[in-house]
């Protein structure tokens, strides 16, 4: 496999980049959406089946 491949294998959206200083603004976005997230993903997968579960999404 090319390195660029297993790269996107090992980090799928991306390596993290910590960046020191957030603005209020930005803080209070990503709480928001941090808050929201659970409800969004019970939502995406309430209709899935076990068998879906079941599926893997790597090689």
């Amino acid at each position: 496999m090319k390195d660029l491949t297993v790269e996107k294998l090992r980090y799928p959206i991306g390596r993290f980049e910590w960046k020191p200083k957030m603005s209020e603004k930005s803080f209070e976005f990503h709480k928001i959406k941090i808050a929201n997230y659970p409800n969004l993903l019970e939502n995406k997968i309430k209709d899935l089946s076990s068998n879906d579960f079941k599926k893997t999404y790597r090689p």
